[in-house]
């Protein structure tokens, strides 16, 4: 495809809609081909050109390394032994980052990787004798993509070494991620602050890292002191005990994950939103419910925090902290009127020709500062 950049996609997330809407959005400036590992036996999801989607390590290869992704990466050069790629674009660190790094080794293909809270808070964290991979990794890489300010200042100050951080530190860009055309739509009406009872927000996935159960348990202390509010969670289920410990209390509503037409009206039909994460790479949600006109609480010291200054559409809190939460949930209510005018400029951010535009500059400059030509 002449004038485009052809860039392979390692991700073996390419499940999550997150990046599979990422890469759609890049094709009017790329000519991406997704390499989409996963264990043996997966069906199969898309079935379609330019997604390859190759079942190449077993469930017990995840314990071991470099034993899966050795695997991996013979999947991935016998696919593309005859493919010029100007470009990888590595999804993680860790797992995506080390076939983009033996493809550099052996082919001399540049690469971008972008930094997961998986690779910070389980590789990095727990997986010690790896860590040494994980900065060969960052520093053969052209750049070191996060999704967030918080996220890059802790990977530079926890885990790479002082003799390599300002090395690692000058190729280090944060790039968030954009939410869909939809939420843009017919513009969110003007919110206005509640006379009778505040209703609550809060979408994801239920299980333990989201930590719904903290949230419920904020907003029993503040109908408690006497606040009339109440609780929408809503998400795929994961963990059924936390479901059914939700639903015990009878100011909590739970349903089922929503298609983003009938969220994008969840999120218009309350006041707040409340998110309260103890890790998160970035977050959607918060996005979204900006856009819809919805101030935000986000976790403190996670993927959304920084984003904005604080006060600017709403608060940082403490996910371990429920007496945290509900502050940050009278403060939001306290200054409704403020943060709620700032909510559609802040969601901007997000958009998705905007961040697009984003990445098309930065494949121009590697691939300038490389000498890969496109196309």
């Amino acid at each position: 495809m002449d004038g485009k950049i052809r860039i392979c996609h390692i991700c073996s997330y390419y499940d999550t809609v997150l990046f599979h809407h990422m890469v759609e959005a890049q094709k009017g400036f790329s000519d991406p081909t997704v390499f989409f590992f996963r264990p043996v036996g997966s069906e199969v999801l898309y079935g379609r050109p330019g997604i390859d989607e190759v079942n190449c390590f077993t469930q017990l290869d995840r314990f071991f390394f470099f034993i899966k992704e050795k695997k991996v990466y013979e999947a991935y050069r016998k696919l593309y032994a005859d493919r010029p790629f100007d470009l990888t674009f590595a999804h993680s660190l860790f797992a995506n980052g080390y076939i983009a790094l033996r493809a550099r080794q052996e082919r001399g293909i540049p690469y971008v990787v972008m930094v997961q809270n998986t690779d910070l808070n389980v590789f990095f964290k727990y997986r010690l004798l790896l860590r040494g991979t994980g900065i060969e990794i960052a520093r053969n890489a052209e750049r070191v993509l996060f999704a967030s300010e918080v996220y890059r200042q802790k990977f530079l100050a926890r885990y790479v070494p002082e003799r390599y951080r300002p090395e690692i530190e000058k190729k280090t860009m944060v790039i968030p991620y954009s939410i869909e055309d939809l939420f843009f739509e017919d513009p969110a009406p003007a919110k206005r602050t509640p006379e009778g009872s505040w209703k609550v927000f809060c979408a994801g996935l239920i299980c333990e890292n989201k930590n719904q159960m903290a949230v419920a348990r904020a907003v029993e202390k503040l109908r408690g002191e006497g606040t009339d509010v109440s609780l929408t969670v809503i998400g795929k289920v994961k963990d059924p005990g936390i479901e059914a410990s939700l639903k015990r209390f009878p100011f909590v509503t739970v349903e089922s994950f929503a298609p983003m037409d009938v969220l994008k009206e969840k999120y218009r039909s309350h006041d707040l939103f409340v998110l309260a994460s103890r890790t998160e790479t970035f977050g959607l949600v918060y996005a979204e419910a900006l856009s819809q006109g919805l101030p935000i609480l986000y976790s403190k010291g996670e993927g959304f925090d920084g984003q904005f200054e604080a006060g600017y559409v709403g608060y940082p809190v403490n996910p371990r902290d429920t007496d945290d939460i509900a502050a940050g949930i009278r403060r939001v209510m306290a200054e409704y009127p403020a943060l709620t005018q700032h909510t559609a400029d802040a969601a901007d951010r997000f958009r998705k020709g905007r961040i697009a535009e984003e990445y098309r500059r930065l494949y121009e400059t590697v691939a300038s500062e490389t000498g890969r030509t496109q196309g």
